[in-house]
């Protein structure tokens, strides 16, 4: 996050300046990518300290989700970006106005293309190698700021190619759209996460964990239960024992279904809960699962 925070406040100077000098709307529009950027980029840092701190009096189960408020702001900051965009280039469309200054504008645009792919490569990857959805969405923001370059190079050289200047603020049309998706799809993210949407992947992989470690040790299991937190997973899950086995024998058993659940889910921290029952009672609800808007077992998979 210190490096996009630099590469960000250094881009942002840049294409700035670019924009001002050029008069080009495309390069405006990359440049308002980069002011909003930067400002995200602040945002996610706090989040990301924030989030690392650990479970207190206020907050039992930690303060993972500030990962989901960050992807929002930071979507919601790109559509706004994206409003901007659009007007800018529709004005200057309308106007006729055109770029002053080509090749200094497609040099700009084109460092700044480089630079992006570089961070915004590292960002993506280390944040899906350990989970951290603050710095993966970073690092799509920047991907996205990639795509926008890439749309301006392509309007600046068409401006320089053919000497028409409408290609200039067409160009930025488009890169408003593309940002304006990107933005879309980072608030719906943050809704999802907010809201505790399944990860079916990881569902699949915790029942198949659960299958084969089960089994291995005479235990059965329902009522399965998986979130994520924007760092962590949380899974709750009841293990049916038969009948008089003892507690510190159940315990034994509860623990090593419990570590391979964790090791199947990795490297993501995991916290699990389990609910340890007997045969008999397998098929009797308790008092808090048939509170009133909770799911029937039926609903819950039996």
């Amino acid at each position: 996050m210190s490096l996009s925070l630099l590469a960000g406040l250094g881009l942002m100077i840049w294409k700035v300046w670019g924009a001002h000098v050029t008069g080009s709307a495309v390069v405006y529009s990359d440049a308002m990518e980069s002011v909003v950027h930067f400002l995200t980029v602040v945002f996610a840092s706090w989040s990301l300290y924030f989030s690392r701190k650990p479970a207190d009096e206020s907050h039992h189960f930690g303060h993972d989700k500030v990962a989901y408020l960050s992807a929002g702001f930071e979507g919601a900051m790109i559509t706004l970006a994206a409003g901007l965009i659009v007007f800018q280039a529709a004005g200057k469309l309308q106007e006729g106005t055109g770029v002053t200054r080509v090749d200094l504008g497609l040099l700009v645009t084109f460092v700044a293309l480089v630079v992006n792919v570089v961070v915004g490569t590292i960002l993506i990857h280390y944040g899906r190698r350990h989970r951290e959805l603050i710095v993966e969405s970073n690092g799509k923001h920047l991907m996205t700021d990639v795509t926008t370059s890439a749309g301006s190079l392509g309007g600046l050289l068409l401006v320089r190619i053919t000497g028409h200047g409408f290609w200039d603020p067409l160009a930025a049309l488009v890169c408003g759209g593309a940002i304006a998706w990107t933005g879309w799809r980072l608030l719906n993210t943050s809704l999802h996460g907010l809201l505790d949407r399944t990860d079916d992947a990881a569902l699949e992989r915790a029942r198949a964990s659960l299958d084969a470690s089960c089994a291995a040790r005479r235990v059965g299991f329902h009522n399965l239960r998986l979130r994520h937190t924007g760092a962590s997973y949380w899974i709750e899950v009841h293990l049916v024992f038969e009948d008089g086995v003892p507690v510190v024998e159940a315990h034994h058993r509860a623990t090593e279904i419990e570590r391979d659940l964790a090791l199947a889910l990795g490297p993501s921290p995991v916290q699990i809960i389990s609910h340890l029952e007997p045969q008999s009672h397998e098929l009797v609800d308790e008092v808090w699962e048939t509170a009133p808007g909770l799911p029937s077992r039926d609903e819950r998979g039996g």
